[in-house]
């Protein structure tokens, strides 16, 4: 499932991806509102945290200049622990580096 949401980032986009998963907003919202934190909050929350963030960032906004994998990839370890889960930023991490090495045997 990890691997399918990081496809997304590298142009292999599947049309459900964005409805499947939960808002990253949710993540805020379910600390907030029902106190969870870490592993409490559910999985696919956790992820779409990552991924989302990642995205952004590589992508860029009208108003924000877009960072490369590298810069987003630090800022995602950056903020383990703290904004993500840091077991799934090493999982996104190496899955990341996975689809690079596809992309270079290519």
């Amino acid at each position: 499932m990890l691997t399918f949401a990081v496809n997304s980032c590298y142009g292999r986009v599947c049309p459900c991806s964005r409805r499947y998963f939960s808002s990253p907003r949710t993540v805020g919202r379910l600390r907030i509102s029902r106190g969870l934190k870490g592993k409490e909050i559910p999985l696919l929350a956790r992820i779409t945290a990552i991924t989302d963030a990642f995205e952004v960032m590589v992508n860029g906004r009208p108003y924000k200049k877009p960072f490369s994998v590298e810069e987003a990839t630090v800022e995602l370890k950056k903020c383990a622990g703290t904004q993500f889960d840091p077991e799934l930023v090493e999982l996104f991490y190496a899955v990341l580096q996975e689809i690079k090495e596809e992309g270079e045997n290519d």
